[in-house]
């Protein structure tokens, strides 16, 4: 099962926590393979907004779930990379994971 989150405005101490709480709420009731979150909402991203995904990441790891994010604005794209957290990432337009989640539906449906 793949699911997309999609927070607005400034990803700071508020914003992050609320990213952070709903991701591992979803994590937990369902059974996600793939998850992204799609930033294209999001102003400005700054140290807690960069933790905070960092963190996502590696919670959706531990569950086995990859975690993409989507549709990055320049600005948040470029804290992003003069800080180095881009490389930790799978970055995707929307086509890039419409590709994707059809890719994933089709393991799926050869697995049952």
């Amino acid at each position: 099962m793949t699911m997309v989150i999609r927070p607005e405005g400034d990803l700071d101490l508020k914003n992050s926590s609320l990213l952070q709480q709903q991701f591992a709420r979803s994590l937990a009731e369902e059974s996600l393979r793939c998850c992204a979150i799609d930033l294209e909402a999001v102003n400005f991203i700054n140290n807690f907004g960069l933790m905070t995904l960092t963190s996502l990441r590696h919670l959706a790891k531990e569950n086995g779930c990859r975690l993409y994010l989507l549709n990055l604005k320049e600005s948040v794209k470029y804290i992003m990379e003069v800080t180095g957290v881009h490389r930790e990432f799978k970055i995707l337009d929307e086509k890039g994971f419409k590709r994707l989640t059809n890719a994933y539906k089709a393991l799926q449906s050869k697995q049952k």
